[in-house]
């Protein structure tokens, strides 16, 4: 935490290793404010240390609390615009800010993960939320070294240019204050299509940003919590650094079916906000603090129905390969149905030009969503 009485523009020259171990509010120069935000807003992120017996760290509960606790420290509490710590504008912008940055970083370190990283590997920026004044995007894209596709704003993952558009130097949103701007994934096919990459070749991560990301020593307990959160059994917490399980999914998927027996199950951590909105919005379930596990009992189930003995028509049989990339799905689904009971929900995702289904069966008492089945669709 780095008390500064910096504007905003001035934080974004500082470098990426100390302002990502920093907690963001411009302007602020008094620690002991910034302590409170920062343990409220953890409080938003960490779910598996929550107090069943209190609310939830909503925006409108954070914005409550901090004006409470800046009416104690002598501060005035009636101020109206942006400039104002105890405004519920200003508020509110630090909250959306920084735990909309903490779960971006951990969207990005997702899809820095080999396999989804070639199954998806460039991003589309593109406005996803109008604005009344907007920003002229497509010039900043342009002046960082962005080119233009069919008038879509395009760019491996990797490239420097989300850096260079970024005012905060970060490769992944927010790119800007109150922007309207978000990023899609752009398949491999196209990806291929433009020639961003060739057939076969296999990119590696973002190194630029992961080597700051590695070390693990000066992060708070929050932080790694956060991650091991989003990860689940693909990132192992090693004494001083994070390592990447690359290929978690498809060892298991070898395991359950090789060994009968064998009754284990792996975690995919928690989803993204976006899809607990997307799931809430079309079945009332809340994915809130559950984890994406999978038994090997499932695996061998879904290879029994879906597998090379598919007989459906419609339908491509299941592969290892198909089975890593369900927590792309888990995680970033196209869009979300009802089950046939109260707590299941299936996600649909379009990969490399099949449809991924994947049938979920939520528990809220034990906080997990496990696969019921999976099938692709041709």
């Amino acid at each position: 935490m780095y008390p500064s009485a910096k504007k905003t523009a001035e934080w974004g020259l500082l470098h990426l290793a100390v302002r990502d171990k920093a907690f963001f509010s411009a302007g602020v120069d008094n620690a002991k404010i910034l302590g409170a935000m920062k343990t409220k807003i953890s409080e938003a992120l960490n779910m598996s240390k929550r107090d069943p017996q209190k609310a939830f760290m909503s925006r409108d509960l954070f914005v409550r609390e901090m004006k409470k606790f800046l009416g104690d420290q002598g501060y005035a509490v009636d101020g109206e615009t942006l400039r104002d710590i105890s405004s519920n504008k200003r508020l509110s912008l630090i909250y959306d800010f920084n735990k909309t940055q903490a779960h971006e970083y951990a969207r990005f370190m997702q899809g820095q993960e080999p396999d989804l990283l070639n199954a998806f590997p460039a991003q589309e920026l593109y406005r996803a939320e109008d604005r009344e004044n907007r920003r002229d995007w497509e010039s900043r894209w342009r002046a960082a070294g962005g080119r233009i596709f069919g008038g879509r704003m395009v760019a491996l993952k990797t490239d420097s240019v989300w850096v260079k558009i970024s005012r905060f130097g970060m490769p992944f949103p927010p790119y800007d204050f109150n922007s309207g701007m978000d990023v899609r994934d752009v398949s491999r096919k196209l990806a291929e299509q433009i020639g961003f990459v060739s057939p076969g070749v296999e990119l590696e991560p973002n190194n630029y940003y992961l080597e700051e990301s590695k070390g693990i020593d000066s992060l708070t307990a929050d932080q790694k919590n956060l991650i091991k959160n989003y990860y689940g059994d693909q990132v192992k917490m090693g004494l001083h650094e994070a390592q990447s399980q690359s290929g978690t999914m498809g060892k298991f998927y070898h395991k359950a079916l090789n060994d009968k027996n064998y009754n284990g199950e792996v975690s995919f951590g928690r989803s993204t906000p976006q899809a607990i909105d997307m799931v809430k919005n079309a079945t009332g379930i809340d994915l809130e603090g559950i984890e994406y596990r999978f038994e090997a009992k499932r695996v061998r189930h879904a290879d029994v129905k879906h597998g090379a003995g598919e007989k459906d028509a419609t339908q491509r049989p299941l592969t290892d390969a198909d089975f890593r990339n369900l927590p792309y799905v888990w995680k970033f689904p196209d869009d979300v149905k009802p089950g046939h009971s109260p707590d299941e929900f299936i996600l649909t995702k379009l990969m490399n030009g099949v449809t991924y289904m994947v049938s979920f069966i939520r528990s809220a008492k034990n906080k997990i969503a496990a696969p019921k089945t999976v099938w692709i669709k041709k």
